[in-house]
């Protein structure tokens, strides 16, 4: 089972996600998680609705992992290329995963 549908076991915290494009039949996410000791992990995947989204990300090795200013700068590349529309705001997305880390 993949560490998104399912943390117990991997000592991670889900945050969040955000949908870089509100596209039908496909996905394109970054998915944010926290360790019990704070530690920052963080994930893309991308592809048709027919697989699950994060299905190959098994464990925190699968993971980047890194400072809240590298998984900073990794969403705020992320935003140059997203796409805003009525149904799905990227960048609200972002600031709101922020929040919740900053807590």
């Amino acid at each position: 089972m993949s560490v998104y549908s399912n943390t117990d076991g991997t000592g991670l915290e889900l945050i969040g996600d955000i949908e870089w494009r509100d596209e039908s039949y496909s996905f394109d996410m970054t998915a944010v998680w926290r360790d019990t000791d704070g530690s920052l992990y963080w994930a893309d995947d991308a592809g048709c609705s027919c697989p699950s989204p994060f299905g190959d990300f098994y464990s925190r090795e699968d993971l980047t992992t890194g400072s809240l200013a590298e998984l900073t700068a990794h969403l705020q590349d992320r935003l140059k290329t997203s796409v805003k529309s009525s149904w799905n705001d990227p960048e609200a997305q972002v600031a709101d995963i922020l929040h919740r880390i900053a807590g």
